[in-house]
């Protein structure tokens, strides 16, 4: 089913911005200049963020809002589980963008008809 839904859109906008941060937010916040796996972590995200919020747009399946539920999980949780929850500003941004991730798709998961679950 097309149904392209605006929570799908605002996904894979936040998946661009997850990608950008490492990038972008040190501009903001130098502290949030981070090397190592974070920033690969933000990339990896990021991408698979936004490529879910685009296969949502063009071809809309069941399965890809558990998906993003699950990457928003992640990128929540990823500054304690990859040990950097010191650098404050990079770790409210992750919280907030996976929490973001995570209602957009449990939004659309309760308003989905039976007829698109595949």
């Amino acid at each position: 089913m097309n149904d392209q839904r605006w929570q799908n859109w605002l996904t894979t906008l936040i998946g661009v911005w997850v990608f950008l941060t490492p990038n972008v937010l040190p501009s903001f916040f130098p502290d949030a200049a981070v090397t190592g796996l974070v920033p690969w972590n933000h990339y990896i995200v990021g991408l698979a963020i936004a490529a879910t919020g685009i296969a949502a747009i063009i071809a809309y399946q069941f399965w890809e809002e558990w998906i993003g539920m699950l990457l928003g999980l992640w990128l929540a949780a990823s500054p304690w589980l990859l040990g950097f929850s010191n650098v404050t500003s990079l770790t409210v941004n992750d919280v907030a963008t996976g929490v973001a991730v995570m209602a957009l798709s449990g939004w659309v998961l309760t308003r989905a008809d039976a007829t698109t679950t595949t």
